[in-house]
């Protein structure tokens, strides 16, 4: 048995130091992890009721923070382990010691606009991975966007629809969640989607640049009457409110789609804001029509970039690529296209390496230059879409941080023969050996940085 020192241990391994925060649905402790020697954040969550229910709520949670562990992204929250311990449930996640965007707010006071965009695309590129896991978080407030040392959004807490069972009113008509956050369609008790986290992205980007809701009334029966059925209040002047107030539709079909809310925002942060509005109200063209680019120049660079990157990892999977190659959101792309792109400060000329999640059928790491983004493939080229990223290299289940040479790019990638979780990584004149598990509790490099001439495969090559 551990030896604990006054603090509560956890399974026979994790020693709960002091309380970060606690709501209705748990409390969060700081606590150490004595079998991997590290600092992490463990959540224990309040489930409501008793025997049937309360085991039916356990299987909820443990269905979606599941879906939530599988997600590979930058800025969604790493889950180490889930377990069920003195008769409740115990989430153990990475430890993020920035504080969240609402205590920023407080603290500093407003975003610009610019940093409001940014922190909505770092958010919106989150749900994106979430959702293609079939996964939807619920509860999109600044509160739960916590920020890392660098200033980069990490979205958390996705426990509380799945804890409840319920998509917004319980069975007594209680709220779950935070009513001003809120989609409509939670309160009228209708079927939700992701349409429903971007409507959430809406006001938390509202509050971040106004330090208002546009639904707070007061009490709790005004501001959810004021969500189902009122107009917002929007005090965020230029295109970011014009942005705000399209997610703010009460229609889910009216709200933009993910990707037009990505180019309206990229829009902003780029310093071209004249094509907000005509991107958001974009229609939907017939098969063939040409599709006229924004004016973003950022936002077109990465979607050629990306769309080379999914190319190649079509090619990976087997599927079979013509002349032409669907990407995000943009129509048939030549090879011509996609031989040169520009990402961010340097120039990508191809894909330097595309390796396979472990566990996950279709889906693939790919890796050009700097950054990293995540694929998944289907049958034929045009299912293949981006999943998340583009982000830094050093970002990558931090396996890469520190280390100059891979984080600025990535040769090559070869699985270990026997077995699937193993890779060998060339950047250079170096290799790494790293292991990344299915439930990615033992992610990480297993040895520093060795020579090529290390490797045995490589000694038939001269090297004079």
């Amino acid at each position: 048995m551990i030896e604990s020192v006054g603090g509560r241990v956890v399974a026979d391994r994790y020693v709960l130091a002091d309380r970060l925060g606690s709501g209705g649905m748990g409390t969060v402790w700081r606590a150490w992890d004595h079998l991997l020697q590290r600092t992490v954040a463990v959540k224990e969550l309040h489930a409501a009721g008793g025997g049937y229910e309360q085991q039916a709520s356990m299987r909820r949670v443990l269905s979606e923070a599941r879906a939530i562990a599988r997600v590979t992204h930058a800025h969604v929250i790493d889950i180490y382990d889930l377990l069920e311990f003195d008769g409740g449930l115990w989430i153990v996640m990475e430890l993020v010691p920035g504080g969240s965007l609402s205590e920023r707010v407080r603290s500093s006071g407003l975003l610009s606009p610019v940093e409001t965009a940014r922190v909505g695309l770092e958010v919106l590129s989150a749900l994106d991975a979430v959702h293609a896991a079939g996964a939807l978080h619920r509860d999109v407030k600044p509160a739960n966007v916590l920020l890392r040392a660098d200033g980069s959004s990490v979205l958390t807490d996705f426990g509380i629809a799945a804890l409840s069972g319920h998509t917004g009113l319980t069975g007594t008509g209680a709220v779950v969640g935070s009513p001003e956050y809120m989609a409509p369609e939670r309160l009228r008790d209708q079927p939700v989607g992701p349409a429903s986290d971007l409507f959430s992205l809406g006001v938390t980007l509202c509050f971040l640049a106004s330090g208002q809701s546009p639904f707070a009334r007061g009490d709790l029966t005004a501001t959810s009457f004021a969500v189902a059925f009122e107009p917002p209040s929007v005090h965020v002047p230029g295109p970011l409110g014009d942005v705000i107030e399209q997610l703010l539709d009460k229609d889910p079909a009216k709200r933009p789609s993910s990707a037009q809310l990505a180019d309206a925002l990229q829009s902003i942060v780029d310093g071209a804001p004249q094509t907000v509005q005509a991107t958001l109200r974009q229609s939907v063209r017939p098969p063939g029509a040409n599709r006229r680019r924004t004016a973003s120049a950022g936002a077109s660079r990465r979607r050629t970039a990306i769309t080379g990157a999914i190319a190649v990892a079509v090619l990976v999977a087997g599927a079979g690529v013509t002349a032409s190659v669907v990407g995000d959101d943009s129509g048939p792309v030549s090879p011509e296209q996609t031989g040169q792109a520009s990402t961010g400060a340097h120039t990508v000329s191809r894909v330097d390496a595309v390796m396979p999640v472990p566990g996950v059928q279709g889906r693939f790491w790919v890796f050009a230059g700097s950054e990293y983004m995540v694929v998944e493939t289907g049958a034929d080229p045009a299912s293949a879409r981006r999943v998340g990223g583009p982000s830094p290299i050093a970002q990558w289940r931090k396996t890469f941080g520190g280390l100059d040479s891979f984080t600025s790019g990535i040769d090559a990638v070869l699985p270990v023969p026997g077995d699937a979780h193993r890779f060998w990584v060339f950047s250079g004149d170096e290799y790494l050996l790293v292991h990344i598990a299915g439930d990615r509790s033992g992610k990480g490099r297993l040895q520093e940085p060795r020579p090529l001439t290390d490797w045995p495969s490589l000694r038939p090559f001269r090297t004079d």
